[in-house]
C-alpha cells in the first residue's frame, strides 16, 4: 500500500502533509518526517491508507512570513 498511489481505495481518514517540507501532521501541533509519521499514526497497520491533504507547518510558515517581510522591506 502506498499513500501516494492514485486511485487507491482509501479510508475515510485524512492526514495533512506540509506543502513545503513534506513533513506530516501527527497531531497536537507536531509535524514529523514521513518515516516517523508512518509509525506514530500506525499507517501500515490498517487495511486502507488515508486521504492526503496539504497545509503548511508552523516552521515553514514562519520562514515564509520572514521572507515576505524581508521582501516587503526591500521595496
Amino acid at each position: 500500500m502506498s499513500l501516494l498511489v492514485r486511485g487507491a481505495v482509501r479510508s475515510a481518514d485524512f492526514i495533512r502533509a506540509c506543502a513545503s517540507c513534506n513533513r506530516i501532521d501527527i497531531g497536537a501541533g507536531v509535524w514529523a518526517n514521513a518515516e516517523e509519521a508512518v509509525t506514530e499514526l500506525w499507517l501500515l497497520e490498517g487495511g486502507q491508507m488515508p486521504h492526503l491533504s496539504h497545509g503548511i507547518c508552523q516552521s515553514c510558515l514562519e520562514k515564509m512570513e520572514g521572507t515576505r517581510a524581508r521582501m516587503a522591506a526591500a521595496v
